[in-house]
């Protein structure tokens, strides 16, 4: 299967994905090698360090080997069309991640290839990141020892609210989508102009059990953080959009949306805060929030591995 976009994944698969990644992690469940023998080649068109590392040693520790192409070894985007770029690729090997610019770019791959394609990152969507973060709510509220936390169907059976302050980009389209499939209540709070895709808000509102009272989208960034089970934001400028404004303009646009000590404090009890990382201390949360003892960035980077690693077990070569 390609892994493209959020809904690619049911609930049901969603929630198996969340359990077998927790006893893969915590109880030391063998996934077994189903990329024995397999050769994944992991097309990247922007830099990264969370995406390289784990889709990398996720595709190792199952036993594959890893392919890195991009736009510095290849002519991928000078000068071959995607039509003969893509099925060249896949007759060569097992399957492709791809971090690319344009989601259009994902979806010649799967069409043109014959192979699974993975989004790694599109300017649409980040699923990858989106499945990580559920998963690191879920493994907090169980490492805690939490009500309603022993299995994924128990704790996202239980009434929960994700909150995201900031711009309306690929983290917050992904978001939307595995929360609605999940019934988590999501209230995201963004600038002006710059709010989520309409047509991808009114997706995950269809997705949701609840409609439209299940994905809120305004500028209310109070009323996003409270009653939180998690908070969380992104940079005010995307990769590559470096540059499009002025950084005084960026803050004066985005700086009402800062998550800081008081924006935690709405927040249910014990709220945690993630962020997917790079983030700009003193930008779009302060360093106290960031590093603060409500911080759980560093589990959810890590939990990109983990994630994945189950991901392309159970679902795409397993």
């Amino acid at each position: 299967m390609h892994f493209l976009d959020d809904r690619d994944l049911n609930r049901a698969d969603q929630l198996d994905l969340l359990d077998t990644t927790w006893r893969l992690k915590h109880e030391g469940f063998d996934l077994g090698a189903p990329l024995a023998g397999k050769t994944v080649a992991m097309v990247m068109s922007k830099p990264s360090l969370r995406t390289r590392t784990s889709f990398t040693v996720a595709t190792r520790r199952l036993g594959g080997e890893i392919l890195e192409i991009g736009a510095h070894n290849t002519k991928l985007g000078k000068g071959e069309d995607m039509e003969e770029w893509a099925a060249v690729l896949t007759s060569m090997v097992d399957g492709i991640g791809a971090r690319v610019h344009g989601h259009e770019d994902l979806e010649a791959l799967a069409k043109f290839g014959s192979k699974p394609v993975v989004n790694l990152l599109s300017d649409k969507l980040h699923p990858l990141q989106s499945l990580c973060d559920a998963y690191t709510v879920f493994e907090s509220a169980k490492k805690q020892g939490l009500a309603n936390s022993g299995s994924a169907a128990e704790y996202f059976g239980t009434s929960r609210k994700w909150a995201y302050l900031g711009d309306g980009n690929n983290i917050i389209h992904s978001m939307m989508l595995v929360a609605a499939s999940l019934g988590v209540i999501i209230h995201a709070a963004c600038p002006e102009g710059r709010a989520p895709d309409p047509a991808l808000v009114k997706a995950a509102r269809d997705l949701h059990p609840a409609g439209a009272d299940g994905v809120r989208v305004d500028h209310d960034a109070n009323a996003a953080a409270a009653d939180a089970d998690m908070i969380s934001t992104d940079t005010w400028v995307s990769m590559g959009q470096e540059g499009a404004m002025d950084r005084d303009a960026v803050r004066a646009l985005f700086g009402p949306f800062q998550v800081d000590a008081a924006r935690m404090a709405l927040g249910k009890p014990g709220a945690v805060f993630m962020h997917c990382l790079p983030a700009v201390p003193g930008e779009e949360m302060t360093a106290e929030v960031l590093r603060g003892p409500q911080s759980i960035i560093l589990e959810q980077a890590e939990n990109r591995l983990w994630t994945v690693q189950t991901l392309l077990a159970r679902k795409i070569f397993g």
